[in-house]
């Protein structure tokens, strides 16, 4: 039933779509619901739209006019819709526009009054990840809603929009890419690969009154500190040895207990059959008893050490077989990084902090 049902309500949304009568809850920036959830201009921004349009034929580039819209102070489009009421737009730590956001407006058909459903499909059933259709499958009706600019404009923006092409390059892999962090404003820093490849923080690029405004870190500097780190603690957590002495100490302290129990067992055998006397027995009984619990102490130290050797997931073992294994290199390899790195904090006087993955290791750091 639930199966038919689902059917049922797919082919109903997808018959909407062929007559251009489903809309989605989230209208492209520049448009509004009307009383019948149809798109109408929202001419509060539409001259924004027309602004980048104008822009993009002139040859200017996303880049550019992300720069022009932070100079005039404009909202961008989670900010708008944040001061419309609309609710579900963290807007706390958005200061300027994306350059991509700009490119997916330039390119969207919509804007020229173009109804445009069925881009995505999901990849398999039941899958939350979503895969982009052919252009031939998608459901385009023309026409459809008022455009806030024309067929011309829309074709000649696209036409002459500055798109960089890059031809296909053997993939490299960047052991700090996704994990370095601006300490002033918390996003993420983009890495750049040129002549002296660095991470910059790209986000106050637009203003300059902020401590992190073009702030740069090569991945030179990055790389041999992090590594300085690892180095300068793997010599003294090489204590491979002591931890299989104390596994070693734990199977003796076994054996010592149970010798000393086999003992009791013979002395009251032996006072069975009247081999020593009942005076004899209890001195020599309380003797084992004691060596027994303190035994029992000593094995239990031993546990509580080796329990501590298990942290986050990760054993002493693994962390030192890590830890050996970069003793080997010369700078952070990728291998080091995933297993140790997990986000590196770039403040503007180039200090840097850094989260480590294992918390053993993390641990070592703070008491050195």
């Amino acid at each position: 039933y639930s199966r038919d049902l689902s059917m049922k309500t797919k082919s109903a949304k997808y018959t909407k779509m062929r007559h251009g009568e489903y809309y989605a809850n989230n209208y492209p920036y520049g448009y509004i619901p009307d009383e019948n959830k149809k798109p109408v201009i929202d001419e509060s921004v539409a001259n924004v739209v027309r602004m980048m349009f104008e822009l993009t034929i002139e040859g200017k580039s996303a880049p550019y006019i992300a720069k022009v819209l932070y100079d005039m102070n404009i909202p961008t489009p989670a900010q708008h819709k944040a001061a419309r009421g609309k609710t579900g737009y963290d807007i706390s730590n958005v200061k300027h526009w994306d350059p991509e956001q700009i490119r997916r407006i330039i390119q969207n058909e919509t804007y020229m009054g173009m109804f445009v459903m069925c881009k995505q499909q999901v990849q398999d059933v039941g899958s939350t990840i979503m895969i982009n259709r052919d252009e031939s499958e998608w459901i385009k009706i023309p026409n459809h809603h008022p455009a806030i600019v024309s067929e011309e404009i829309f074709v000649k923006a696209n036409e002459t929009r500055r798109t960089f092409k890059q031809g296909k390059h053997k993939k490299h892999t960047y052991p700090l890419r996704s994990k370095v962090v601006c300490g002033c404003c918390n996003h993420s820093m983009d890495y750049r690969k040129r002549k002296t490849p660095a991470f910059d923080c790209n986000y106050t690029a637009f203003d300059d009154t902020e401590p992190c405004h073009k702030m740069s870190i090569t991945e030179e500097y990055l790389h041999d500190r992090i590594f300085e780190m690892i180095m300068q603690y793997a010599s003294k957590v090489t204590e491979t040895t002591n931890h299989k002495e104390t596994n070693i100490s734990t199977d003796v302290l076994d054996i010592k207990i149970s010798e000393c129990q086999q003992e009791k067992q013979r002395l009251y055998e032996m006072l069975v059959s009247e081999e020593i006397g009942i005076e004899e027995f209890k001195a020599l009984k309380i003797q084992c008893n004691e060596k027994i619990k303190l035994y029992k102490q000593q094995k239990m130290i031993c546990e509580e050490k080796s329990e501590r050797y298990n942290t986050a997931g990760t054993s002493r073992t693994g962390l030192l077989k890590i830890l050996k294994s970069a003793q080997k290199e010369t700078t952070l390899t990728q291998e080091l990084s995933d297993a140790l790195v997990k986000k590196v904090i770039v403040y503007p006087d180039k200090s840097i902090k850094v989260e480590w993955n294992i918390k053993e290791f993390e641990e070592m750091l703070c008491k050195s």
